[in-house]
């Protein structure tokens, strides 16, 4: 569902923007959505948060969890 894949990735890019990037490293679809939110949504702020979720491996399936 767009819609919630765009919640999502919002959600994500705010509350755990350093995981979201290094995400985006390594993928590029992750890279374009990010790129998307960065330049379009939030003109250029991005988010030193979820220092306390740097571990990618165990990233949320669903943000609004967390």
């Amino acid at each position: 569902d767009p819609f919630e894949d765009f919640a999502e990735s919002f959600l994500y890019y705010i509350r755990h923007g350093n995981a979201f990037r290094l995400l985006a490293e390594e993928n590029v679809i992750l890279r374009q959505k990010y790129n998307f939110f960065k330049q379009y949504i939030f003109e250029g702020k991005e988010f030193e948060t979820g220092k306390d979720f740097v571990n990618i491996a165990k990233r949320p399936w669903d943000i609004t969890k967390y």
